[in-house]
């Protein structure tokens, strides 16, 4: 998975989102409904922070 930095939209969102995924020989159908939820959670408790 790759993720890029984005400006969030509201105050305390996210600022990163999925930029694109490598399925592999995974079903891409079972894999992102698996990813979405996971990103989602993820994005919460996740922060890239600021580059110095």
């Amino acid at each position: 998975m790759f993720v890029e930095k984005i400006a969030p939209k509201e105050r305390g969102g996210p600022n990163w989102a999925v930029k694109g995924v490598r399925y592999g020989s995974a079903d891409r159908e079972r894999s992102q409904a698996a990813l979405s939820t996971v990103v989602v959670a993820r994005q919460q408790e996740v922060d890239l922070g600021d580059e110095t």
